[in-house]
């Protein structure tokens, strides 16, 4: 990923050509899925009924094997791509920015960028304060899209 020397720092007012450059990274770093790939959600354990026979019980686990499996596969896979995508984000923004970006999938930075590149003026605020008060109205406007929620 030495390309990323190329990628312009965010600031504001350069979020357009800032994509762009983002966009290119992501694709020849072949982790440009994650940013519209929702972090996979874990299936279901199976629960042991009081009145199962051990057989059916068995039966049900070995089916969830490879339900869990899958699922630990991808889920470690996105993990891995979030976490380089999310780097490369927090190192093309202004310093006074990167401290203020929350831990979350990278889909969630990059909408917030949009959301707040777009917004009304900024000068007469703090870039930190800002980027902190914009984030918490962000994701209190997406409530109600799970990968707009902060990971703990």
């Amino acid at each position: 990923m030495g390309f990323i020397k190329d990628i312009p720092p965010l600031k504001g007012d350069n979020y357009t050509e800032w994509k762009k450059k983002i966009d290119l990274a992501f694709v020849l770093a072949e982790v440009d899925w994650v940013v519209t790939t929702p972090c996979p959600t874990e299936p279901v354990a199976p629960v042991r009924e009081t009145d199962e026979a051990e057989s059916a019980w068995q039966n049900r686990q070995r089916d969830h094997a490879p339900k869990q499996m899958a699922y630990d596969l991808e889920h470690r896979k996105w993990v891995i791509a979030n976490k380089k995508c999310m780097a490369v984000l927090k190192n093309t923004v202004e310093p006074s920015i990167a401290g203020s970006i929350p831990e979350c999938d990278t889909g969630s930075v990059l909408w917030l960028f949009k959301d707040i590149c777009n917004s009304a003026d900024k000068a007469d605020d703090d870039r930190e304060v800002f980027w902190r008060r914009q984030w918490h109205w962000h994701k209190r406007a997406h409530t109600k899209d799970e990968s707009y929620e902060l990971k703990a």
